[in-house]
């Protein structure tokens, strides 16, 4: 009889640590959706940088480019930057209407899906003023601060959009 329960319990015990083992992937749409996290500072001089994070899942595992062209696109032309076909992350002025895009390294899918998600940081450099004449960079005693709104949405290879997220307010010194 206790070879019986020991044996019992061995089986038991084995089902359990394999049923265990079997953890269902996650489910993720196959669209991209980001997250703010954090920006490292909401006040720099001009021409500083600020490093920005944010999370993403996708569904079917397709963010970044192997071989990312370098072309430019007419970043204020909405249509124009989001369907170029490398750039996979884009960062929207609010001042200006226009776009500055950047490159997602080529992420892998790991294991039995498709399904990733992970963290995004990027740096923000040479961030300049933009006075009301539009001419960015140039101190302007009148125009002592501006403060930028910038939102980010990022894009898959099959050309699949995130959703879009809004970063707090930069203030900016244009001194």
């Amino acid at each position: 009889m206790l070879k019986l329960t020991a044996y019992f319990f061995t089986v038991v015990l084995f089902f359990s640590l394999f049923a265990g083992g079997c953890i269902n992937p996650p489910q993720y749409p196959p669209e991209p959706e980001i997250k703010f996290l954090s920006l490292s500072r909401n006040i720099i001089d001009q021409l500083d940088s600020v490093r920005v994070e944010f999370s993403f899942t996708d569904g079917d595992g397709d963010l970044g480019f192997r071989n990312a062209d370098t072309t430019d696109c007419n970043f204020c032309d909405t249509t124009d930057c989001l369907e170029h076909p490398t750039f996979s992350l884009f960062l929207y002025d609010n001042r200006t209407g226009c776009f500055s895009p950047y490159d997602i390294p080529f992420i892998p899918p790991k294991g039995s899906s498709d399904a990733i998600s992970g963290r995004v940081n990027f740096v923000l450099s040479s961030i300049c003023c933009v006075p009301p004449d539009n001419f960015p960079c140039i101190p302007n005693p009148e125009y002592p601060f501006d403060t930028v709104y910038y939102s980010i949405r990022i894009k898959d290879r099959a050309g699949n959009l995130s959703n879009l997220i809004d970063m707090p307010p930069l203030v900016i010194r244009c001194n």
